[in-house]
């Protein structure tokens, strides 16, 4: 009962969107958390972005002249990355973040369509939450020769003088780009309103990606004279997602990825599929047990759509992977990157998922099935043990003496054991009557002997001196085949009853005065009497008397 109830009433499906929720809740609370390190703590470089804008003002000054001519190397590039490096060691330390750029916008392809070299600073930090003072974790990656020696740093075993951007590394490239693309397609947009999270990228070219926010510098005029930024190590991003806790299991993943447009792309406001169509997301990082069959190197994309209960499914054609997306609001309303949808995603197996309803489910109706086997058992067996005693007390019932005390062993049946007390003091109630009948008859000065057959059940019961009056003891014609010990305990049958008196018959005469009635003369005792049969036509019983 209990089983259909739970499965009637949709308790298990209860349970499964109850999971799913907490499933779902866990992802929001990692993506809140990484969208507030981004947005409070690596992507604030606003002041920093100013600071540099300003020294670069005094430096076009000083150099007389302006960001139009800037070509790589010049002096006045040299300069502007000098002035800036003491404010981006600042700002890297404030927003500890994996390491922080500037790149000087020299003549040359403002866009990735052509390689181009520009001079810039780019400094390394590998220890970010620590601070030393000696600025010993830190290492140069990009910066002119002539700026080396002052900062007293370390070189990256990558070290360049210059940036260099190649054309084939496409959008690997837009945290330099996208910015400066931006800055002329919004000339009246302050800096910090123009701020870009870029796809990771190896800036070092040490094998290690890093996701970068970059916002474009402009002088007092408005004149974009360079990029400036910081990057995050995105070991370092994904490390902020244990995947153990979406399950027990391990199978569970976190998935950093780009939600693309779907079909209704104006309702996407949450990173999640919106209808019946699927939404394609680009992975850019992922951590777990079961993000790897879903995504393949230079492909990594993945649809994923809402089934019938609003949950979010990713398209596999091996297992049944439900997942839920949140969206990182990294941008103001007035950025132009505001509809760009970072999503976490978290993955995993239905049958993880929902392990907890499953195993509630399936040990209900193994209990349901134990039930029934049990119950089907245990009245096959009581119906064997019933019927057992039943024809226990039946064969007593049959084989009982009908001289004999009436006694029926227990059954440890309560309705049985109940009539076979009502038995036993019936025949107690019966045999005291036949007892009483005897006593009075024994008081009377004739004597009397009986008995009465029943046709039914073959039995026979004797009263009174029913032998005695006879003479058995010593009559000359008494029929061998008779067992005398029978006939003293009264339990002589009909058949031996029968040949006793057919022996008596010479004897016998029947009565003038009286029907079924004969007079038998008995010479060896020289005793006359008289011998009554009677029947009991319902009943069928036949009754004799012997007086």
């Amino acid at each position: 009962i209990y089983y259909f109830g739970l499965a009637h009433t949709g308790s298990v499906q209860q349970m499964e969107a109850d999971s799913y929720s907490l499933f779902a809740g866990r992802v929001t609370s990692r993506a809140e958390y990484l969208e507030n390190l981004m947005v409070q703590r690596w992507s604030n470089i606003g002041a920093a972005a100013a600071t540099i804008e300003r020294s670069a003002d005094k430096v076009l000054a000083q150099q007389g002249t302006t960001p139009a001519t800037l070509t790589t190397g010049d002096a006045a590039s040299v300069a502007l990355v000098d002035a800036s490096a003491d404010t981006l060691i600042e700002c890297l330390r404030s927003t500890e973040a994996s390491g922080a750029f500037f790149v000087v916008k020299n003549k040359g392809p403002a866009n990735p369509e052509g390689d181009s070299t520009q001079t810039g600073l780019y400094v390394r930090d590998f220890n970010p939450t620590e601070n030393y003072g000696n600025n010993s974790d830190l290492l140069l990656g990009r910066c002119p020769s002539a700026v080396v020696k002052r900062l007293n740093l370390a070189l990256d075993s990558n070290w360049a003088p210059n940036c260099q951007f190649v054309a084939s590394d496409g959008l690997e490239n837009n945290f330099y780009y996208e910015p400066l693309r931006a800055a002329a397609q919004h000339p009246e947009a302050q800096s910090t309103d123009l701020g870009y999270w870029a796809r990771p990228h190896d800036f070092a070219d040490n094998g290690q990606a890093s996701i970068t926010y970059s916002v474009p510098l402009k002088t007092a005029g408005g004149e974009v004279f360079g990029v400036f930024g910081i990057e995050v190590a995105l070991d370092r991003v994904m490390a902020l997602f244990p995947y153990e806790e979406l399950d027990s299991r391990g199978t569970g993943s976190y998935l950093f990825a780009i939600a693309r447009p779907g079909s209704d792309a104006a309702l996407e406001d949450e990173g999640l599929p919106v209808g019946d169509g699927p939404r394609t997301y680009e992975m850019l990082d992922g951590r777990g047990g079961s993000y790897g069959p879903y995504t393949s190197t230079g492909n990594p994309l993945f649809d994923a759509r809402l089934d019938e209960a609003g949950r979010m499914h990713v398209d596999s054609s091996s297992k049944d992977m439900l997942a839920y997306a949140n969206k990182l609001s990294l941008y103001g309303e007035n950025s132009p990157y505001v509809k760009d949808s970072w999503v976490i995603v978290g993955l995993d197996t239905r049958q993880a998922l929902f392990s907890s309803a499953q195993w509630l489910s399936r040990s209900l109706l193994l209990s349901f099935a134990a039930s029934v086997v049990v119950g089907l058992a245990f009245a096959v067996l009581m119906g064997v043990v019933l019927t057992a005693r039943f024809s226990s007390f039946m064969q007593q019932v049959r084989n009982r003496r009908p001289n004999g005390e009436v006694e029926f062993s227990p059954t440890k049946v309560l309705e049985l054991d109940e009539l076979a007390g009502a038995i036993e003091a019936l025949s107690a109630d019966v045999a005291s009557s036949a007892s009483r009948l005897g006593q009075i008859m024994s008081l009377s000065n004739r004597r009397i002997g009986a008995f009465e057959y029943d046709m039914n059940t073959k039995a026979i019961f004797y009263a009174g001196s029913f032998f005695e009056l006879l003479g058995v003891d010593d009559f000359p014609d008494f029929p061998a085949d008779i067992d005398r010990a029978c006939m003293d305990a009264g339990t002589l049958d009909a058949a031996s009853l029968k040949r006793l008196l057919e022996a008596y018959g010479s004897f016998m005469q029947p009565s003038a005065d009286r029907a079924s009635t004969w007079i038998i003369d008995i010479p060896h005792t020289q005793r006359i009497v008289r011998f009554c049969l009677t029947d009991g036509e319902e009943a069928r019983h036949v009754f004799g008397l012997l007086e």
